[in-house]
Formats: structure tokens, sequence, C-alpha cells
């Protein structure tokens, strides 16, 4: 066969078909000769050309649609996911909005009436009662609308916000503040979730310390080792029995619990007169 195997092939005489496989497209030409048992020629050769065409996938025209509809595909991909973070940030934008705007004033309204009420009536336990569960909600609700807006998702915000929060009631409370945090954990980035438990997890140990240890100094940190945050909350306080946390009923539990939800580990450290000192691992 001219153009793929050049040389003579003999066959048997009892053989009438010979096979050639994955020939590569192009011309051919097939030739065929009858030679006697002497080695003599018997007749004329005999000889056809013929074609293998390219298969259809591989033509070029094939291999560009191909690709156009791959680079199309991810496109589209990549833009319908894109537009669903944007409705999920409008989304979270309107529910931080209306909570901020209609709860929120309706709570602080109640606050205010409250405060009327006792200029009025006196000192009533009642009321003060009233004015502190107010006071209370206040302050979720501003947590919960701070985590749900889009524009708090950075690490920058969640560690302001930590650091402002710790130094308002550290020093409200006659306590010094001393916050650290390491640069690169500013380039992570958490879940919603892990960072509105993160936040409130360091809120309760920050409130631990000021109902509890009895100090003069407060000691965080904010560390990144291994792709892991270390959150560390350090006080020169009276300290505790850990053995006996239900009868503390400081909130070691919850913390505990905030702490699983982000796949993280807790140690408490406490000495009679030596302080407490708080370490949470969380994987980031």
């Amino acid at each position: 066969m001219i153009g793929d195997d050049a040389h003579w092939q003999s066959t048997k005489s009892s053989e009438r078909m010979l096979r050639f496989s994955s020939l590569p497209p192009g011309e051919y030409t097939f030739e065929a000769k009858a030679i006697t048992k002497n080695g003599l020629l018997e007749g004329n050769a005999f000889s056809f050309r013929f074609t293998i065409m390219k298969s259809w996938w591989t033509n070029w025209w094939f291999i560009l649609l191909v690709n156009i509809i791959f680079v199309a595909i991810v496109y589209l991909v990549i833009r319908s996911r894109a537009d669903q973070r944007l409705k999920v940030e409008l989304i979270r934008r309107g529910i931080a909005s209306d909570l901020h705007d209609d709860i929120g004033a309706t709570l602080s309204s109640i606050n205010i009436y409250a405060e009327m009420a006792q200029e009025e009536l006196g000192e009533n336990e009642l009321l003060g009662h009233i004015q502190q569960n107010v006071h209370d909600t206040i302050s979720r609700l501003d947590d919960l609308v701070w985590s749900i807006n889009p524009k708090n998702d950075t690490m920058g915000q969640l560690v302001h916000r930590m650091q402002y929060m710790a130094t308002i009631i550290l020093e409200a409370a006659g306590v010094q503040c001393h916050f650290n945090y390491h640069k690169k954990i500013l380039e992570t980035r958490l879940k919603l979730n892990d960072k509105r438990d993160l936040y409130l997890l360091f809120k309760e140990m920050v409130n631990n310390v000021v109902k509890h240890a009895q100090c003069r100094n407060c000691y965080m940190g904010i560390e990144y080792d291994h792709s892991r945050l270390i959150l560390t909350v350090r006080d020169d306080g009276i300290g505790f029995d850990v053995s006996k946390v239900e009868e503390v009923r400081n909130g070691l539990e919850n913390m505990r619990y905030r702490a699983g939800r982000m796949n993280g580990t807790i140690h408490i450290d406490s000495r009679h007169k030596k302080g407490t000192n708080i370490t949470v691992h969380i994987k980031a």
C-alpha cells in the first residue's frame, strides 16, 4: 500500500482478505498481483485508489466550537455565582436596614419611655428591669445588624469592632485594656456564621472578665499560625476553679459551644489569685 507500507506482503493461498487498522487520514493506492508456485507473475497487477477522510471531531472548526462552548459555560457559571452573591448581599443589607430602622427605633423608644417613667414615678424596680432588658436587647440587636451587613465582612472590620467593644467595656469597669493582633490575620476571610460566632465568643470572654475577674489589666491578642486563628484573653485577676464551672455560672459552656460551632477548640487555664488565660484555636 503506497503511502503507508511500500513493501510487498505475501498471503496464504486460502486467504482472501487483508486488514489494515488505524490508518491515518490521507490518500492511498492499493496494489495486488498473483504469483504462481514457481514465483512467476500471473496476469497484470491490480490496483485502486481510496481516501480516508478526517474524523469530524478532529476538524479545527469543531475544536474551536468546543472551546467557545466551554468558555461560555465557565462565564455563565461565574456570572450566575456573582449574581447570586449580589442578591444575597442586597437581602442582607435590607435585613440590616430594617432591623436597625424599625426594631432598633422601637426599642430605643421603649427605653426612653421607661426613663421618663422613672423620672415621674421615682426609682422603680420593675421599670429598672425593663430598662436593663431593653438595653441588653438593643446591644444584641446592634451586634446582629453589624454581622449581617456585608460591608463589615472584612477581617479588618471585625478586629476593629472587637477592639472598640473591649475598650469600651473594660475601661468602663476600670480595667486597663491591652489589645494586639497579628497583621497577617487581616488577609484571612471567615464565613458569616463564623465571623458572628467569633465576635460573640470574644464579647462573652470580655464580659466574664468584667463580671468575675476583679483584675486591673486584660490582655487580648489575635494571631495567625499554620492556617489557624488563635484568640487569647488573659487577666491578672483572682482566677477560679475550672472544675466548678457550673457553680461559677460565668458562661464558659456557652463559649465552648461557640468554639465548637467554628470547629475550634478552647483551653482555659485559671489559678487562684494568678488570673485566667483563655485560648481559642479556630481553623481559618
